[in-house]
């Protein structure tokens, strides 16, 4: 099972029923809801699978790791058992609506986590801590199977709590960061005073016992508030994952909550957040937010603490539900909010970083298309290249008249930016997930005459296809898209459509995330159900359809591939569809009649590969003379060996030596990554509205250096510099022969 769940299944990891409660039992209405997610699932999705075609016993493994995502509660002993026991008849019974399989697997959990926090309480009161023996602990036991029963568990759960504890531990033995910055200031005595005072040993693992010990109290509370809805809600969202990443069941309570459930929390500081083996993780950066204007918060960074106000305590939130997280972090506009931070790039889990945020909305306006000019040096060295970049977060619009849209917004910026003299454009997809499918065919279209821009099959084999009906263009000039493997979906269909009409250069990733299906929420029905239903029953979300290009070819998990690959973090933060468990397989259509007429490639600039072979050359020389790639190429290894250090040491002063290395590299990248910053192209923002100029949000200073986005203008401005024709020949001076 992949480390990334859905909000929905990704919060259960510390939810569970009463102390004194049976096996959970399914009441009619939650036997409907099961037939109706079968029957959307077997109807309506693209797959044409039914129940027979999925592995009922590979279902039951995720299930089992959707509750015990690391593999620390259940045991092999169980795992053998569920399977001989349910695997063979689980379709059959789900067919009926029976959900006894998913609530007495739920009840074993609910026994094993008991027994294990009463285990640790022993442990944490009579067991001996000198971390001085050279043991190690797996913090990713995804891959690794569930311990047997008995000797194998206790000795897991031993290195677990020695683990937790000396994460606890090492910042109290040192809660001064080595090398940062003295607190005081002209009156230097009395802020240095006010500094926390570094525990002794005894001191600091008494207070570390006191965190673990109240951190499993809280798995208890939380084991007293789930009821039968919840585990019935997980158990058919693994069901529907069995066909696809992104089909999933939704309760009544998601179906109300959706903005929740899409985004999987905005919470007041415009950070995504997701949950697994009990921490909560950054998945994704707002534009706009505060999380992502303040510059400290970085995606995998996570949250291990919450405090109100200035001076509040902390509030440990390792352990605590997703939701009750979401809640702490949310509150009025302009109060403040203060994190605790195991930061993402540490080697060392013991590192910890506080950050304060000021709680805002995160306005429509910050997330509109936004643009800047740049003022990029030709590689001649003659003059500087004006290049207009416009970032684009997601496809959006509607309806109604007074709403924006972003194909409208971008055809504004692109006037804007050529009344300021841009020669070549730059359109920014890298951290756009999609959105209206309508709005990505208007958009293309502000670049290419009239022609199809994507095909759309459905579940019974129809194709259809979405054209650009306007003649008109927006933008003839050089255009590069560049890409992340975070573009996904309709952000895609643009990309690949521009690159098949040979209107742009996609740059970025080696490709993009490769979503290329489209998803349908269906609402139950109360006819369908007893007397008993309520008039909001859930929903399912099922994949009805494929995105495929005008070529003919499949966004679905391949991506779009970039013309020139730029390394970048993204590649190592994001996950493609390739790596998520059951994505549709890539396939390919009749490739539609397309392209541009004679006529239109002399009123057009189009790629060519004489063109890209230059911009590569070019290109590769820059990445392998600049220090920012230099630089890059380090931050890239240092976090690929962060994520590959899995193996943990349990000894003291390892430990604290790796914690110092660690905050010390850190803090040499800081600085160097100030000096690139200062290397920045003049450039001057383009705004939609000149009355919005006072209100609109600007990066905090600890924002990082973008040096894939300032490749990606250099190698826009050697294309306008490749496009210039050559200079007329000078005529010799002086007589003729």
């Amino acid at each position: 099972m992949k480390r990334l769940l859905p909000f929905l299944c990704c919060l259960i990891l510390w939810g569970l029923p009463p102390a004194d409660a049976e096996v959970f039992e399914a009441d009619s209405e939650m036997r409907a809801q099961t037939r109706w997610l079968v029957n959307s699932l077997e109807k309506l999705h693209f797959s044409n699978r039914s129940l027979e075609d999925i592995s009922m016993e590979e279902t039951l493994v995720a299930y089992m790791e959707a509750l015990d995502l690391n593999h620390l509660y259940f045991t092999a002993e169980d795992l053998a058992s569920f399977q001989q026991r349910f695997g063979q008849p689980l379709s059959r019974q789900l067919r009926s609506g029976q959900l006894y399989p998913a609530f007495r697997i739920f009840a074993r959990f609910d026994d094993r986590v008991r027994e294990r926090i009463d285990w640790v309480r022993g442990y944490l009161e009579e067991g001996e801590f000198s971390f001085d023996e050279p043991m190690t602990y797996e913090t990713d036991r995804e891959e690794v199977g569930w311990p047997s029963a008995g000797e194998e568990a206790d000795r897991l759960w031993e290195r677990r709590i020695q683990y937790e504890l000396l994460n606890e531990i090492i910042p109290l033995l040192a809660p001064e960061e080595p090398g940062a910055e003295s607190a005081a200031g002209e009156d230097g005595e009395e802020n240095a005073a006010e500094a926390p005072e570094p525990l002794s040993f005894e001191e600091a693992l008494a207070e570390a016992k006191t965190i673990v010990r109240d951190r499993y109290d809280r798995v208890l509370k939380n084991l007293a508030r789930y009821e039968p809805g919840e585990v019935q809600e997980i158990f058919l969202t693994t069901v529907a994952k069995a066909f696809d990443p992104h089909s999933v069941y939704l309760s009544a309570d998601s179906l109300e909550d959706l903005s929740i459930q899409i985004e999987n929390s905005l919470v007041g500081i415009g950070a995504v957040l997701s949950q697994e083996d009990g921490v909560c993780t950054i998945r994704d950066l707002i534009t706009g937010g505060p999380a992502e204007l303040g510059g400290e918060l970085q995606v995998e960074d996570e949250i291990v603490g919450v405090a109100q106000g200035d001076d509040g305590e902390f509030i440990d939130v390792v352990g605590l539900k997703l939701r009750r997280i979401v809640e702490l972090i949310r509150g009025e506009k302009d109060t403040v909010v203060r994190l605790k931070i195991r930061p993402g790039e540490a080697s060392d889990p013991a590192v910890r970083r506080e950050v304060s945020l000021t709680r805002d909305e995160v306005e429509l306006t910050a997330n509109l298309a936004r643009a800047r000019l740049y003022q990029v040096p030709a590689e001649d060295g003659q003059r500087t290249v004006p290049v207009g970049v416009i970032t684009l977060p997601s496809f959006y619009g509607g309806d109604r008249e007074d709403r924006p849209n972003s194909s409208d917004d971008v055809a504004l910026l692109i006037d804007k930016l050529e009344e300021r003299g841009m020669e070549g454009l730059l359109l920014d997809l890298r951290r756009n997930g999609g959105g209206l499918l309508s709005e990505a065919v208007e958009l293309t279209g502000l670049f290419i005459p009239d022609g199809p821009v994507v095909q759309v099959r459905t579940v019974r084999g129809t194709i259809s296809d979405h054209r650009d009906e306007d003649p008109g263009v927006a933008w003839d000039g050089p255009l590069v898209i560049l890409t992340s493997e975070f573009t996904a979906s309709a952000s895609e269909i643009v990309a690949g459509a521009l690159q098949n009409y040979e209107r742009a250069v996609v740059v970025g990733d080696q490709s993009t995330h490769g979503k290329g299906t489209v998803q349908g929420i269906f609402p139950m029905k109360r006819r369908l159900f007893s007397s008993e239903a309520s008039e909001n029953s859930g929903a399912t979300k099922v994949t009805v359809q494929k995105y495929y290009l005008p070529n003919g070819a499949s966004t679905q998990l391949e991506g779009v591939k970039a013309d020139l690959v730029v390394p970048s973090l993204t590649r190592y933060l994001a996950r493609g569809e390739g790596e998520l468990d059951h994505a549709l397989v890539w396939d390919e259509v009749t490739p539609m009649a397309f392209g541009l007429e004679p006529k239109e490639r002399e009123d057009l600039v189009t790629v060519s590969p004489s063109l890209l072979r230059a911009l590569e050359e070019r290109s590769a020389a820059r990445r392998a003379r600049l220090e920012e790639f230099a630089f890059l190429e380090e931050t890239i290894a240092y976090y690929r060996e962060r994520q590959e250090a899995t193996e943990v040491s349990l000894r003291l002063e390892e430990r604290q030596r790796q914690r110092e290395e660690t905050l010390e590299r850190n803090q040499s990248l800081d600085r160097r990554r100030e000096d690139l910053r200062a290397e920045e192209y003049p450039s001057e923002e383009i705004l939609l509205r000149e009355e919005a100029a006072d209100s609109l949000p600007r990066p905090g200073n600890r924002a990082g250096v973008d040096i894939v986005l300032r490749e990606g203008v250099r190698v826009l401005a050697d294309w306008v510099e490749l496009e210039e024709p050559p200079a007329p020949p000078r005529l010799a001076s002086g007589g003729s022969s």
